[in-house]
């Protein structure tokens, strides 16, 4: 009877969508910095082409299009937990890292 009843609310719901968008391709932008994988990755959110990672080796940004290197900032040798880029001003990073409660820049 159970069966039933969760047959009979089934056949009421509206049926699903499906989605027809086209599949992302992936590439490769760069190794991960220190070749040790990432523990925290931000993106500049006004032009989408400055990256920002985090990992154990510190803080390292990739500007999309002109380098596929990491470039080491003033955070490092030191684990980099998370990243957050100010909506409205893209140069104010703040990163929490190992030892210390926040960091901005």
């Amino acid at each position: 009877m159970r069966a039933l009843a969760i047959l009979a609310v089934l056949a009421v719901l509206p049926t699903p969508l499906v989605m027809t968008a086209v599949q992302p391709i992936w590439r490769r932008l760069a190794l991960a910095p220190c070749g040790i994988p990432v523990l925290a990755l931000a993106v500049d959110p006004l032009s989408g082409d400055l990256v920002y990672a985090g990992n154990n080796c510190g803080l390292f940004k990739l500007s999309i299009g002109e380098s596929s290197d990491w470039v080491p900032t003033s955070i490092s040798q030191t684990i980099v937990y998370t990243i957050d880029i100010a909506p409205t001003d893209p140069s104010t990073i703040y990163v929490t890292a190992l030892g210390d409660m926040g960091l901005e820049s």
